[in-house]
């Protein structure tokens, strides 16, 4: 019984493995169809990165490869006046040509945004 407890605790602290994602924004696009889901642009990233303010649920999601049907690596949840809010200040911030660096932490659920040592987000 201890070895299997023991196995099983060696097992989901393997699975739970804390990462942080560095993901630089550029830009962003209307998702088609969807008046305000915003796909957020980032060369620099293999990643799909989606602010949804539209969907029942409003997260933000990071995809694990440039397609929706991709396995989730990280998402947050947020109430639908944050959700306008943040998308509000990517899109104004982004089209007066800034850029931003999204520091997402999968182990504590938590997004923190830069924009001024976005040259540092890789």
């Amino acid at each position: 019984m201890k070895k299997l407890l023991t196995l099983l605790i060696i097992l989901f602290s393997l699975s739970s493995e804390a990462k942080i994602y560095k993901i630089l924004v550029t830009g962003w696009s209307y998702k088609p169809g969807f008046d305000y889901m915003l796909h957020l642009k980032s060369p620099l990233s293999p990643h799909h990165f989606v602010l949804d303010c539209q969907s029942f649920l409003h997260e933000l999601v990071l995809y694990e490869a440039e397609r929706e049907d991709s396995k989730r690596i990280f998402e947050l949840y947020f109430n639908p006046q944050s959700c306008y809010e943040l998308g509000s200040w990517i899109i104004s911030h982004t089209d007066m040509g800034g850029k931003m660096c999204f520091n997402l932490d999968t182990e504590k659920k938590t997004v923190e945004i830069s924009t001024e040592n976005y040259q540092f987000c890789f």
